[in-house]
């Protein structure tokens, strides 16, 4: 029952195009609906479908461009692997193709509703494909770290220099090697030359299922 529910609300979130009025009058928000997404996605097809292609969704919503390029990525992952290949592989190519995928939104709960639904379309993947496989532990720990830093809250016109996103290198297989980095090359004001910024960091080679144990 609680995954009809969760696959019902994931159809409604690519249907609805507003949550009120009120939002559309004061942040001019208005959802791309599930059609345009795809068409717009298909003129990038082959980007789109890349489990190693960048994207990043400035005014991200509730995630509609996010969700449907992470179906497309794992869509494609599956002509890789086989439903004999190692777990590890397939959690490591599912966080590889989740670590591609950016959005900032200026409304808190979107930006909780567009994590909570790519979440959901990872467990929907391996239901459809894998529902027979025991997933590691702390793999879904792991997805949440990658969520929470690369679909942030934040203002992508007015405030970018406290945006900091995460790269994610692959410098062996099951490894990621993670360095942060701002948004925007940061600037400096007239007003406010002394303005101090987070401060990067660079963590080591770092195995897929530890990579929520980094310091946050």
């Amino acid at each position: 029952m609680r995954s009809k529910n969760l696959k019902k609300r994931q159809k409604m979130s690519e249907e609805k195009q507003i949550k009120s009025k009120e939002r559309v009058r004061n942040i001019a928000e208005v959802y791309t609906a599930r059609k345009q997404v795809d068409d717009i996605l298909d003129l990038v097809k082959n980007h789109s479908e890349n489990v190693e292609s960048t994207f990043l969704e400035p005014a991200c919503g509730n995630g509609n461009f996010l969700v449907a390029i992470l179906e497309r990525k794992l869509q494609r992952a599956l002509t890789s692997l086989s439903k004999y290949s190692p777990q590890v592989i397939v959690e490591y190519t599912v966080l590889r193709a989740l670590s591609t995928i950016y959005g900032i939104d200026i409304m808190t709960d979107n930006v909780a509703e567009a994590r909570d639904r790519l979440q959901f379309t990872i467990g929907e993947f391996f239901s459809n494909n894998y529902n027979t496989r025991i997933l590691n532990e702390n793999f879904w720990v792991s997805t949440e770290w990658v969520l929470h830093k690369n679909i942030v809250v934040g203002d992508s016109l007015n405030d970018t220099n406290n945006i900091v996103f995460q790269q994610y290198r692959s410098p062996k297989l099951l490894h990621f090697k993670i360095t942060e980095f701002h948004f925007t090359e940061p600037q400096q004001t007239k007003t406010n030359p002394e303005h101090k910024l987070p401060k990067l960091k660079k963590h080591p080679i770092t195995h897929y299922l530890g990579i929520s144990q980094l310091c946050s």
